[in-house]
């Protein structure tokens, strides 16, 4: 039954997190930090954003093993299966909100769906954490490194994974800006709500994290299944 639990939190927390992404993509202010690199290959390389996504993915995971090395669980390589569902979760989430008529008139009402997707986008990211089975290549990243500096320097708050979070966010939105610099010319498919989303999802991350406060801290070796 704990399991199960997990499994549901899990499927749950990246279901919460399309609709996030969904409220973000609504308001036209920039892709979500997790999308920003895909976004901006794709454009660059004419590949589909379907086939960026999983190459920037794969990336994510090689860079997880070269972080843990020897504390590295194989099992983590499944974190590439979830984006079979995720994407589907993302159009889905897209269509209903189009469905019901969301959008905006202004400035003001674009940056409201962007709040709403940085609040939405962080619950779920605490929620697929708090299942400890598997993340996102995105989130798997933020907790090897996590993992990795508490290892290293011992339980420091500024290491704990929702600021962890921010680096990798922050991280991944700079080299998506450098790419849409250098080879498109401009600022293309980065925005302003993608630098808010970048530098503010892992404080919501944090604020969960405090108002339900976890058993032990996340990090990527007690991400196993354990049952």
């Amino acid at each position: 039954m704990q399991l199960l639990f997990r499994v549901l939190l899990l499927v749950f927390g990246h279901a919460i997190m399309a609709i996030g992404i969904a409220f973000s993509l609504a308001s036209d202010l920039g892709t979500t930090p997790i999308s920003a690199l895909p976004a901006v290959s794709s454009l660059i390389s004419g590949l589909s954003v379907g086939t960026t996504t999983i190459l920037v993915n794969v990336v994510l995971v090689v860079l997880q093993i070269l972080i843990m090395r020897r504390d590295y669980a194989p099992i983590q390589l499944f974190q590439l299966a979830l984006l079979l569902y995720f994407g589907p979760f993302i159009d889905a989430a897209v269509w209903a909100l189009d469905q019901i008529g969301v959008g905006y008139s202004n400035y003001f009402q674009q940056w409201l769906l962007t709040i709403a997707g940085i609040l939405v986008v962080g619950v779920g990211v605490t929620m697929q954490v708090r299942a400890k089975l598997f993340v996102l290549p995105g989130e798997g990243i933020a907790q090897a490194l996590s993992y990795a500096l508490h290892r290293r320097f011992g339980a420091e708050p500024q290491f704990e994974f929702g600021r962890m979070k921010i680096v990798t966010d922050s991280t991944q939105v700079l080299v998506a800006l450098v790419l849409a610099l250098t080879f498109l010319g401009g600022f293309i498919g980065v925005r302003e709500g993608t630098i808010a989303a970048a530098l503010c999802v892992g404080w919501v991350v944090t604020a969960c994290n405090k108002v339900f406060p976890p058993k032990t801290p996340p990090h990527t070796k007690e991400a196993t299944t354990e049952d």
